[in-house]
């Protein structure tokens, strides 16, 4: 996996718009990857943990957070955004993956700028908040919402499907309230099942898939005490798996260099893999069982629809490629 530096990410990046739409897991994909504009170093636990605030790293709260009322409904919202002459990063809390609150985010991309890159996933607060019968809501939200997805934005935008990380034997903090406790031990069950509907329609709607679950089932040791929530360091490697999705859509060669950085976080890694008791048995089984056809973790890269890519070339040789075109800051 290539680990990414400040100046290759800005580069990658130079001139266009991430839009990340998800759950507090989301939150911190977009936190972690406006801070990797900035600096070469990982966010702090506190930085993490933060919901809400007016201003993290430089980005704006545009809607909801501190701005309303702080909450764990499904009414709660999130709008953030960095915005600088060359890049422009937003992110949208969501509680369900199809609603009319996501209409009025595709009327955002439809009104303009419309994104070159989005990275999406709903699926826990989908299949815990809304009911008896939400995995059947969910299957028929997921396909509503990659059609609508088809429909309103360009054939150019790279839609990035994330899959739901793996959830914990018991679950706590704010996210499961008490009257949904009941839900803990089925939940990481559920997801499983999700991840497989979510990842096999966006197969067929030719958008690609980053099977996170599949990535970071190894590593449960990064995961937090409350279940649901990883530390820094995967969210560094989401960042970097991200990042390198993107620029083997856009045909865009990345260096092989390793920051000290990167260099620690791989022997830290190594130590970790060393001395790790292996995966969660149970975790394997139940996803065994959920995923019957033993399905490799997927993607849509070798069918992709015909996008307008960025000529080829090594990535710090082809700065010139990117500022050549429209630099009209967002």
């Amino acid at each position: 996996m290539p680990n990414f530096r400040t100046e290759e990410v800005r580069q990658l990046l130079h001139n266009k718009f991430v839009a990340v739409l998800g759950d507090s897991i989301q939150r911190s994909v977009y936190k972690d990857l406006i801070w990797i504009l900035q600096h070469d170093s990982l966010l702090s636990s506190s930085q993490m943990k933060s919901k809400g605030e007016l201003c993290f790293e430089n980005d704006q709260l545009i809607e909801g957070g501190v701005l309303g009322e702080l909450h764990n409904g499904t009414h709660y919202r999130e709008v953030r955004q960095y915005r600088t002459d060359y890049h422009l990063v937003r992110f949208y809390f969501l509680t369900r993956v199809y609603s009319e609150y996501l209409e009025s985010i595709l009327d955002d991309f439809r009104a303009g700028p419309q994104p070159d890159v989005l990275v999406f996933n709903s699926c826990v607060w989908d299949l815990s908040r809304y009911g008896t019968s939400s995995m059947k809501e969910y299957r028929m939200n997921l396909q509503a919402v990659f059609n609508r997805l088809d429909a309103v934005l360009s054939p150019s935008c790279l839609v990035l499907w994330s899959m739901t990380m793996p959830l914990g034997h018991k679950i706590t903090g704010g996210f499961l309230i008490p009257e949904l406790q009941h839900l803990s031990q089925s939940l990481r069950g559920d997801v499983i099942e999700g991840n497989f509907y979510g990842a096999t329609l966006a197969g067929l709607h030719l958008f690609d898939v980053l099977d996170l679950h599949f990535h970071f089932r190894h590593d449960l040791g990064h995961r937090l005490k409350d279940g649901i929530h990883w530390n820094n360091i995967v969210h560094r490697q989401i960042t970097h798996l991200l990042l390198a999705h993107v620029a083997d859509a856009w045909h865009v060669a990345i260096p092989e260099t390793k920051s000290q950085e990167a260099a620690t976080l791989s022997a830290f890694n190594d130590f970790r893999s060393a001395t790790a008791a292996g995966p969660d048995p149970s975790l394997l089984s139940l996803y065994q069982s959920r995923n019957k056809e033993n399905i490799h973790p997927c993607s849509s890269r070798q069918k992709r629809r015909t996008r307008r890519v960025e000529k080829k070339c090594g990535l710090l040789m082809c700065r010139h490629v990117f500022r050549q075109k429209d630099a009209t800051p967002y």
